[in-house]
């Protein structure tokens, strides 16, 4: 190399130059390795139309040692690689994230302009992947993070949030990094809360892993929210009604926790009429456990506002069950054992309503208290 007569874009019988030998050959000294990177033509590709990166991924894929790291912060480091390029269809970043090369991702994110949106032959994004393996830093996934690829659907239909949610339910527990990623993309205000996991309402999957702050923040971030909805499983029971359970009011963390959810839901109006005596009840439960250990749940502002909410569910009784405007599902018609139940659910009578409106978002046997109900038959014309 000093002498400068050696042609260095000879080639073998496989179209290699020698920086394709040293790329692929980890007893090639690395300053060596370094020199012939200077050269032009250095990322010429051979006679199968690879690049040096892309030879250097294929051969050592299953052999990340130190040197070959080396080698390819070199590359990357030197501008001797396409950052976007694809490697048996995969994005550069997305192979690294395979490989959990994070040091490597880091790298190359920080390198240059890499398109964080570009998706491989399944519809995956970086984020997408990155949401499906275990222990990813959290700094590199929220380096990840664009406002198109955060609520992206891969070609099954599934979003980072699924993902995130999908990679521990096996383990049971939620692991603290996967937790975080999940409390990033929650904090966006970019995702939609009301996606399901395995057919069961993200804010239910939230409450059943008894991960509260997550539930009380999407509560206050987002106007469309699922809590009064049914899950749809063999349970029937909506997000509230299963936080309203008994079993989250055990222990002083799970109390503190499902109380400010409550609070927040109260804030958003989003508490059914008909829930305000249980839902005061389990919040003064709190309330008590908080104050028997020293600590306050909540300031007096809140607790008027609390006491401002109870009075006027007390004092309009008779008010029918407001229909959250986040519902986006088939709206279910039910009344009162009033004598009216048989008649409202006969499949051969055609029905409507007039001055109240009776729409349940919710599957359980709340009773619904109608006012100036008038039921006309436009089978019979009777009133």
């Amino acid at each position: 190399l000093k002498a400068g007569e050696v042609d260095l874009n000879a080639t073998d019988e496989k179209g290699r130059t020698p920086i394709h030998i040293a790329t692929i050959w980890e007893n090639v000294r690395f300053d060596i390795f370094e020199k012939l990177l200077t050269l032009e033509n250095s990322d010429k590709p051979n006679a199968y139309g690879e690049v040096p990166s892309v030879s250097l991924f294929r051969h050592g894929q299953w052999n990340w040692s130190e040197e070959r790291v080396n080698r390819w912060k070199c590359l990357i480091e030197k501008g001797k690689i396409n950052l976007n390029q694809k490697i048996d269809g995969v994005p550069l970043i997305s192979a690294l994230l395979q490989k959990r090369q994070y040091d490597l991702v880091r790298t190359v994110l920080k390198a240059g302009k890499v398109d964080l949106n570009a998706t491989d032959e399944n519809g995956n994004t970086p984020l997408t992947i990155a949401a499906q393996c275990y222990g990813v830093p959290n700094d590199v996934f929220n380096l990840l993070i664009t406002d198109e690829n955060i609520d992206k659907r891969n070609k099954e239909g599934k979003t980072p949030l699924m993902l995130l949610c999908e990679s521990y339910k096996e383990d049971r527990a939620i692991k603290p990094v996967q937790l975080k990623c999940i409390e990033k993309l929650i904090s966006s205000g970019k995702v939609d809360v009301r996606q399901k996991i395995d057919g069961v309402p993200f804010l239910l999957f939230m409450i059943q892993h008894q991960q509260y702050g997550i539930v009380e923040k999407a509560i206050c971030l987002y106007k469309a929210t699922d809590m009064n909805l049914s899950a749809g499983n063999n349970s029937q029971k909506t997000p509230l009604a299963y936080l309203l359970d008994e079993q989250h009011w055990q222990h002083t963390d799970q109390c503190i926790g499902a109380a400010r959810i409550l609070i927040e839901m109260i804030k958003k109006d989003q508490i059914p009429y008909g829930k305000h005596e249980i839902v005061a009840e389990r919040i003064q439960k709190a309330y008590d456990v908080c104050k028997q250990s020293g600590n306050e749940l909540f300031d007096k502002n809140t607790q008027d506002m609390i006491d401002s909410w109870y009075n006027e569910q007390q004092e309009q009784p008779n008010k029918p069950l407001k229909p959250t405007p986040e519902y986006r599902g088939p709206k279910q018609q039910r009344t009162t054992n009033n004598g009216l139940s048989s008649v409202l659910h006969s499949q051969q009578e055609h029905r409507m309503f007039q001055g109240a409106t009776v729409v349940s978002t919710d599957n359980e046997q709340d009773d619904v208290i109608m006012s100036s109900l008038n039921y006309t038959s436009q089978r019979s014309g009777n009133v």
